[in-house]
């Protein structure tokens, strides 16, 4: 979408500096806190881009996710206080379509499906799933969502899916760990608890999820190691075997700052946002594996 900036934030890269550490046997392990930036309030200054405007759009009392369809014709918002809004987009402006309200509940982290057919929405014990074709069509909201994925955690806040659509992966920021759901089955027999395939444990407070790429691999942040503590970690997972047995899926564990919550995923390269370090970390992808 040339033109249009949605959101700018500034963070301070952490070049040449790596936060993964290696131990005599080869495994990958939590680096030493002192090749971590400290906690910190210093502010990051940059050049303002004059050339650029940012559109606003009323709407979304307390927005919290959002998701692109792959033709960039429309945005799904979260609205963390209960509900979902789609906006058209073009080069230069957004539009707002429609809305749906959902009372009593709070939709977070969103993904969209490969195949762009179904939305997923964090929230709960897991997530909500939409039908996209129905939400185009401005059919009533109460049509909009096909079933909710559920498990025994609590405190989901974001969803990422798989690279074939058959899983859902979500954080459970409440419950330390990460649930993964099987959405083709969910689809195709109608949703259960037996939809949940099994959970990984993570660290205090998981956030984060992305997927690579490649779809080998899922890298998830959680903000602490241990109650009490500021400094957080990046946790890979190998995705294939997170889909059979999760609980085993696990490949590597590395210091990520303070606070660490969003991750994104180049081919090279993840991206770590450490909150409380006031800084964006870059860790090579090879030696995360």
């Amino acid at each position: 979408m040339r033109g249009l900036v949605v959101a700018i934030a500034v963070f301070t890269l952490a070049l040449g500096t790596t936060a993964a550490g290696t131990s005599s046997a080869g495994a990958l392990t939590t680096s030493s806190p002192n090749s971590l930036p400290p906690c910190t309030t210093a502010v990051a200054s940059a050049p303002t881009l004059g050339h650029v405007q940012t559109h606003f759009v009323s709407g979304p009392v307390s927005p919290f996710g959002v998701a692109i369809t792959s033709d960039s014709a429309h945005a799904f918002v979260a609205d963390s206080a209960g509900a979902l809004f789609v906006y058209s987009l073009t080069s230069t402006t957004l539009k707002a379509e429609t809305k749906g309200s959902f009372p009593g509940q709070s939709f977070l982290g969103l993904a969209l499906t490969p195949n762009g057919r179904f939305l997923v929405a964090a929230q709960g014990t897991g997530a909500t799933v939409f039908d996209v074709a129905r939400i185009e069509r401005h059919t009533s909201p109460s049509s909009w969502t096909r079933g909710a994925l559920q498990s025994g955690g609590q405190g989901a806040i974001e969803a990422a899916v798989s690279p074939d659509g058959r899983v859902v992966f979500v954080t459970l920021e409440n419950s330390d760990e990460l649930a993964v759901f099987n959405l083709k089955k969910a689809l195709a027999h109608g949703f259960r608890s037996s939809d949940l395939i099994g959970t990984i444990p993570l660290g205090i407070a998981p956030v984060g999820v992305a997927v690579s790429p490649g779809g080998h691999y899922l890298y998830v942040t959680s903000e602490a190691t241990a109650r009490n503590q500021s400094v957080g970690e990046l946790t890979t997972i190998d995705l294939r075997k997170a889909k059979r047995s999760p609980a085993h899926a696990v490949v590597s564990t590395v210091g990520a700052g303070c606070s660490p919550v969003r991750v994104v995923a180049t081919r090279s390269s993840v991206y770590v946002t450490a909150r409380g370090s006031d800084a964006l970390l870059e860790f090579s992808a090879s030696d995360l594996v």
